[in-house]
């Protein structure tokens, strides 16, 4: 009997043993729970309500408002086009007018002092549209933040006229030549290369400077200058260059001066632009209209010939042959018989138009006092300094060898 127990009793302590030591080894052991859904009971669903579609009310779309995104740009409205009345042509030696005198002169020469040298900065811009525009002032080189002419040399510099003297531009540094460097004046109004080289900047007081890179030769009333202010400059054909100032214009043909005023039948003595055209002839813009010159005779149009304005900035001749005169009165296009003018009313941004630029691809760029202005023919696409422009004020406009276009403004170029 005893063993009978005993050997129960060892049994009960193995299986114990076993069931501890299999407890220990699965404690690390995935715990699997089995999935047991609870499946509602059919009376407490409630049945889907089914509801048959009515019938639709059908609106027809109106007609919407639709704005233009860029709402700068304008269609061009209905110009008003005026006959070209009989224009007043003044001979001189004829009647009552002058022949001019020519006055033989030598200019005075300085050699070229050291001019300041600044390294550019990067271009700044405007948050507004800072893809399409950027520019240079004070803080990135510039002399001064007035531009007021410019142009491309050809060699490629680019050269700023500005109310701190004139700024060459070479892609990396501003060299600056103001009037220690031997300028007459800093306020630089008009500028141009010639045929052989030399610079000729024109100056709002000092006359007329020519640069050939080694010295200034300046050239002022005392010279035989008509006017120390010398708006603009051009050179002819022939070689001669002529010089549109306050006091007439002037021809300068590398040896004497021969001035033409009023008293020579010039129809006013502040010229503002001068042109030549495909013809030969030579147009004047003044402050008494535009003067057509033809090597013998004054053909002068005004208002009263179809002239939107007879205060005349800026001549320019498309690849049509068509005219373009900038004006106090908008801008106006003469095709030889008609004047076809431009204003605020038909789209222009501004009326006061400064400069007139036709770029590659033919569209037309006016400078105007309310920022600048393109004209592909049946649009204005008007820029001003909500579209990033720096300055509304543009004076001038160049467009370089690879295409860009500059604006020279009241706030930089």
């Amino acid at each position: 009997m005893n063993k009978i127990v005993t050997l129960l009793l060892l049994v009960f302590l193995l299986a114990c043993n076993n069931k501890e030591k299999n407890s220990s080894s699965n404690t690390n052991a995935i715990k699997v729970v089995e999935a047991r859904g609870y499946k509602v009971p059919k009376d407490s669903v409630q049945q889907p309500k089914t509801i048959p579609a009515g019938i639709p009310t059908t609106v027809k779309a109106g007609t919407p408002k639709v704005n233009p995104t860029n709402l700068n740009v304008h269609i061009a409205g209905q110009p008003k086009i005026i006959v070209a009345g009989l224009p007043k042509i003044n001979t001189p030696g004829t009647d009552t007018f002058l022949l001019p005198k020519p006055i033989a002169t030598i200019g005075k020469t300085k050699l070229v002092g050291i001019p300041e040298v600044v390294i550019a900065k990067d271009a700044d811009a405007k948050d507004v549209n800072p893809g399409n525009f950027s520019f240079y002032k004070t803080l990135q080189g510039l002399k001064h933040n007035i531009v007021r002419c410019m142009l491309q040399d050809k060699t490629g510099n680019l050269w700023f006229g500005t109310n701190g003297g004139v700024c060459r531009y070479d892609g990396k540094s501003f060299t600056n030549y103001t009037e220690r460097e031997g300028l007459s004046n800093n306020y630089v109004i008009s500028i141009l290369e010639d045929k052989t080289g030399n610079l000729w900047v024109g100056t709002d007081g000092g006359g007329v400077c020519r640069y050939d890179g080694k010295t200034f030769t300046n050239f002022t009333e005392k010279e035989g200058l008509s006017n120390n202010v010398v708006w603009s400059i051009l050179e002819d054909k022939t070689g001669n260059l002529w010089f549109g100032t306050d006091g007439g214009v002037c021809r300068y043909d590398g040896k004497s001066f021969t001035n033409f005023k009023e008293k020579e039948g010039l129809s006013n003595i502040v010229v503002s632009s001068i042109l030549e055209d495909k013809t030969g002839n030579l147009w004047f813009g003044t402050n008494g209209g535009v003067c057509r010159y033809d090597g013998k005779s004054f053909t002068n149009f005004t208002e009263k010939e179809g002239l939107s304005n007879n205060v005349v900035w800026s001549i320019l001749e498309d690849k049509t042959g068509n005219l373009w005169f900038g004006t106090f009165g908008g801008v106006c296009r003469y095709d030889g018989k008609s004047f076809t003018n431009f204003t605020e009313k038909e789209g222009l941004s501004n009326n006061y138009v400064i400069s007139i630029l036709e770029d590659k691809t033919g569209n037309l760029w006016f400078a105007t006092n309310g920022g600048v202005c393109r004209y592909d023919g049946k649009s204005f696409t008007n820029f001003t300094e909500n579209e990033g422009l720096s300055n509304n004020d543009v004076w001038s406009i160049l467009e370089d060898k690879t295409g860009n276009l500059w604006f020279g403004t009241n706030g930089g170029g």
